[in-house]
């Protein structure tokens, strides 16, 4: 808009978005300028805030009720057990189990709810960016590749120092 001089003609022409910015503000009434448009952003962003902020008070609350239930069922499942697996069994496993690695499995679970999200959001990013400039898309991509593939075997010692940590844990706790 600012290097078209505010020259609406000039955008419409392009074929790009532009014309359906421009017909869509026609049918608020609202004249097309510099100062509409900083705060139709501004109220994107805020709007986009508000469901920033209410996902993740339902992930929170989702984490939490999960949580609660699986702890649960988990120490009824205990109580329900035979006599000789609770002799057997370190009190501190089972709280460490109940716990922290609990803790952990939500967190991965979730976790990995999230990369699909993300994921399916990528997708309509990369699909929008292909409607507007094909070759930055591309670029963009080619680069997401590149980091990928560095980043990888960070993941991998990550995933094997994650299996020491559990075992860590259990075997500090155990002693209770």
């Amino acid at each position: 808009f600012i290097q078209a001089g505010g020259d609406l003609a000039k955008l419409t022409a392009d074929q790009g978005i532009w014309p359906y910015i421009v017909a869509a503000y026609d049918r608020l009434g609202l004249q097309v300028d510099l100062a509409v448009l900083l705060a139709t952003s501004f109220a994107c962003i805020l709007i986009r805030q508000v469901f920033v902020y209410a996902r993740l008070l339902y992930l929170a609350h989702a984490k939490q009720n999960f949580g609660f239930r699986v702890r649960n069922l988990g120490f009824n499942l205990y109580l329900s057990a035979s006599a000789s697996y609770q002799e057997h069994t370190a009190r501190g496993e089972i709280v460490n189990d109940l716990t922290t690695e609990l803790q952990s499995a939500i967190g991965c679970l979730f976790g990995t709810l999230m990369l699909a999200s993300y994921g399916v959001l990528g997708l309509v990013y990369i699909a929008i960016m292909f409607s507007l400039s094909t070759q930055m898309t591309v670029a963009t991509l080619a680069v997401g590749a590149v980091v990928a593939l560095s980043i990888s075997r960070l993941f991998r010692s990550s995933e094997q120092l994650s299996h020491r940590v559990v075992q860590a844990n259990r075997g500090m706790s155990s002693f209770l």
